[in-house]
């Protein structure tokens, strides 16, 4: 299901629940570790680059980018903090224009760098671009290790998990 709430200073859209995946269905997903903890999901784009959000990778309180050695991509593995395999990260580049912008949530994209090519398997691939831009009610996968219940304090799920949802305009 999808949850839209007012949280601290802004508004943020929540996926809560869907079903337990697999990267063999998915296999762009990433888990992006800050200090050995699970921070964010991200998608392979290519051998070298993992496509996140910009509020992943820079403090909340000033804005500024956490170095890159604090995080460690991993890839190929179904549950959070084990299996698959580890990247270490070279450079984490914003879009300029994130948190400088209103609504805050506009350009919240960011790039993580690889220190080495990323070695592509079955359940290790970059995601395929759409051959079109998708209409209203057609339908996506949302997918990431996202929160098991509403609230903020809901544990988060150890597992990837995916909804299908429909595209709205």
């Amino acid at each position: 299901a999808i949850f839209f709430s007012k949280f601290g200073n802004g508004e943020e859209f929540r996926i809560i629940g869907g079903r337990k995946a697999s990267t063999l269905e998915f296999p762009y997903q990433v888990e992006l570790e800050m200090t050995y903890m699970h921070m964010c999901g991200g998608s392979i784009i290519s051998n070298n680059f993992i496509l996140t959000a910009a509020h992943c990778v820079k403090s909340v309180e000033n804005y500024k980018k956490y170095p890159a050695t604090v995080f460690r991509l991993r890839v190929g593995a179904d549950s959070t903090s084990k299996g698959g395999t580890t990247y270490n990260v070279e450079e984490v580049i914003c879009h300029e224009k994130y948190r400088e912008e209103v609504p805050k949530d506009e350009y919240d994209i960011a790039l993580v760098k690889t220190t080495e090519p990323i070695k592509f398997t079955d359940n290790i691939k970059p995601i395929e671009l759409a051959s079109k831009e998708p209409s209203e009610g057609d339908m996506a996968y949302v997918t990431g290790y996202g929160r098991e219940q509403i609230m903020r304090s809901g544990m988060l799920a150890n597992h990837l998990m995916a909804v299908e949802l429909p595209v709205v305009g």
